[in-house]
């Protein structure tokens, strides 16, 4: 596990952002251009400030990344995404 000091270029996220199906592992719904989201594997690293997690690898800065209804989405489908 590391710190957010240790990895300067690692992502920190929401937690509620991981979806951690039943099978193991840890992953995040990425968001394509045309709003499609598909299901990425992740390392994470330590939990911060309550509801944060430091992401270590799988996804990089500026990527958009589904915060909410993680559990409901299936590979392939279309979101909204709200700005």
């Amino acid at each position: 596990m590391h710190t957010i000091d240790e990895l300067p270029e690692a992502v920190s996220l929401p937690i509620s952002a991981i979806y951690a199906p039943v099978g193991g592992g840890d992953f995040v719904w990425v968001v394509d251009s045309a709003d499609v989201v598909s299901l990425r594997r992740v390392r994470l690293g330590a939990i911060f400030d309550r509801d944060r997690v430091l992401v270590d690898s799988g996804i990089t800065a500026g990527e958009r990344v589904v915060v909410a209804g993680v559990y409901r989405l299936k590979d392939g489908e279309q979101v909204r995404v709200i700005r």
